[in-house]
């Protein structure tokens, strides 16, 4: 392999430092998912600014689109039912069910309680399933969709979300391996 020179070297690794933003550019304002106003906060612990910037890179990327067939973002003026929801270091989630009425508008107050970052992702049992599967080849991805949060531990954030269809639904952590061990709640939505 070659020697690269110091001169190459720092143009390489200023050309690595500006990715993230050329990717956040890219993503931005693409399909569903960016510049929407964004209906939850990643966990830092201030609920005062919403931001969603998007993430339809997973898409172009991998192959997959997260949009999914449960019903739409919330906005906060919309706000029903507030749901408050831990998720554990022992693979769970409390309550691990729910019932909502269609046309409610849930804020999920989302806390992780444990050591291990966790997730809160909500779809249809093959959404969920589908996407487990992807993040065991994508294991870092970051999600930032609307029906989403990733939480580090002891992080706290928020997910509104608009139910306007009944059924059965579900919420699971997908970190590898989370799912798997039984990470995962049901939502029951009626008239």
């Amino acid at each position: 392999m070659k020697n690269l020179s110091r001169r190459q070297f720092i143009f390489g690794a200023s050309a690595l430092a500006l990715l993230p933003a050329a990717s956040w550019a890219h993503n931005h304002g693409h399909g569903g998912h960016g510049g929407n106003g964004g209906g939850h906060h990643h966990g830092h612990g201030n609920h005062g600014s919403h931001g969603n910037h998007g993430h339809q890179g997973h898409q172009h990327h991998h192959g997959m689109d997260h949009t999914t067939k449960i019903g739409r973002q919330g906005q906060a003026n919309e706000v029903t039912r507030t749901i408050q929801i831990d998720m554990t270091d022992d693979m769970r989630f409390s309550p691990d069910q729910l019932e909502i009425k269609v046309g409610d508008t849930v804020r999920f107050f989302v806390r992780n309680m444990g050591q291990l970052k966790h997730e809160f992702v909500m779809g249809t049992l093959d959404e969920l399933k589908e996407h487990a599967e992807m993040m065991k080849y994508h294991p870092h991805m970051d999600h930032t969709e609307p029906n989403m949060i990733s939480l580090n531990p002891r992080q706290r954030g928020a997910v509104i979300w608009h139910f306007d269809q009944p059924g059965t639904y579900y919420y699971g952590c997908l970190e590898p391996g989370h799912y798997e061990a039984g990470m995962i709640g049901k939502i029951l939505v009626s008239n």
